[in-house]
């Protein structure tokens, strides 16, 4: 998730959560970090396009292992990302199972264990560079 909250139930988590007796938009740099001076990428977008250059590999034979490392790995780190952020605008409510947000945050980090590792990923991706 970013900055706006995007669901229904992310936005009404916003506007009731309270924060030092004040509405939590209150304070906004709680939720929106400042904007950084790079290019800004559409996470999904970079997902996709990870995911499907290593099944073009895939498809044509050709050995996508660090392809494939690299998509997992994004996928997986991005999803922990946007999960670890919606359970902070959720407050200590995040961690009630009557919110989605504790459930994402449990479905995310177990991607960056199932299927290896994010350590062996990034192990993977940089042994190949080391080939090359």
């Amino acid at each position: 998730m970013t900055w706006p909250p995007e669901t229904d139930e992310e936005k009404r988590a916003v506007h009731r959560r309270q924060l030092e007796g004040a509405p939590a938009l209150a304070h906004i740099e709680t939720f929106a970090p400042p904007p950084k001076p790079t290019l800004p990428l559409d996470p999904e977008a970079v997902k996709r396009l990870l995911a499907l250059k290593a099944a073009l590999l895939k498809d044509r034979g050709v050995r996508h292992s660090p392809e494939s490392a690299m998509a997992k790995l994004y996928a997986s780190e991005m999803a922990s990302r946007v999960a670890n952020k919606a359970l902070q605008i959720h407050g200590g409510q995040g961690y009630s199972k009557e919110f989605d947000a504790e459930r994402h945050v449990r479905d995310a980090r177990i991607t960056e264990i199932y299927e290896g590792t994010s350590e062996i990923q990034r192990m993977i991706i940089s042994g190949n560079l080391l080939k090359d």
